[in-house]
């Protein structure tokens, strides 16, 4: 039985949610949007989030994610 195809966007969420930075990393360098949504509507960041990871959480915001706030003075 073949399952339904999943888009990228579900994929680099997937693995967020898993912890998985290996192919976290592998998915981002070759070009997935880090800011598109998955199937649910949830970005790998926020799906990172509600699975709490640190770490990757990090690596997202730091090196592939538009921050979700301007800069500003504080």
């Amino acid at each position: 039985m073949e399952g339904s195809p999943r888009s990228d966007s579900d994929r680099l969420c997937s693995a967020a949610a898993r912890g998985d930075h290996e192919e976290v990393r592998r998915l981002l360098d070759a070009g997935v949007d880090p800011n598109g949504t998955n199937s649910l509507g949830r970005t790998p960041l926020q799906t990172k989030f509600s699975f709490s990871c640190q770490q990757l959480a990090k690596c997202l915001t730091l090196e592939y994610v538009d921050p979700p706030f301007p800069a500003g003075k504080d």
